[in-house]
């Protein structure tokens, strides 16, 4: 089970099936581009308000140091 949807699912009362297709048909995305798109914006608000580096932020909110310029490109192109 995703660790994106597991807890989500629970406090919601749903199995992470039906949590998964609401989520879907009423945000308009998956539960892990949902949590990625949380993520990044986190990043955003590290890169503005703290004084540290990039590979910091990206420890910080979950990302590879690397994976932080990958999931960045596309974070909010996509989003509804």
């Amino acid at each position: 089970m995703s660790p994106s949807k597991s807890p989500r699912s629970k406090i919601a009362g749903r199995s992470p099936f039906h949590f998964t297709r609401l989520l879907t048909r009423f945000v308009g995305v998956s539960p892990h581009r949902d949590v990625v798109h949380l993520r990044w914006q986190r990043v955003v608000e590290l890169v503005r308000h703290v004084r540290s580096g990039l590979a910091d932020v990206a420890v910080r909110t979950g990302f590879a140091d690397q994976a932080i310029s990958r999931v960045g490109s596309g974070a909010f192109t996509a989003f509804p």
